[in-house]
């Protein structure tokens, strides 16, 4: 065999093979894309779910806030009448030690 046609044969098997060896890597380079794009689209999915949940979350301490602002009135409110209560049962207690005295005094007359 001529030394050309060894070259030539040489330089196709290595071209082939060569050629063989790209494909493979470009097709685990594919493979790794698409499990990487997935991965991507996992995350999307389960950050999206994470957010609303946070969103959720937001709106409900939001909620909480206003009713425990209601509360707070609401106590103080209830703070008054309590006093108020208190210092009518003071004239109350009072008004009756008054009237037992009264009779008492209007007894021994």
């Amino acid at each position: 065999m001529p030394k050309n046609t060894k070259v030539k044969k040489y330089k196709n098997n290595h071209a082939r093979h060569s050629g063989v060896i790209l494909e493979r890597i470009e097709g685990k380079i594919d493979l790794l894309i698409d499990q990487q794009n997935g991965m991507k689209e996992s995350f999307d999915v389960r950050f999206d779910s994470q957010d609303e949940q946070i969103d959720k979350i937001v709106i409900d301490v939001s909620v909480i806030k206003l009713d425990v602002g209601m509360l707070k009135e609401d106590m103080n409110v209830v703070k008054e009448d309590l006093g108020f209560i208190k210092s009518e049962l003071k004239k109350k207690v009072d008004s009756e030690k008054f009237a037992v005295l009264e009779r008492k005094i209007t007894a021994k007359i």
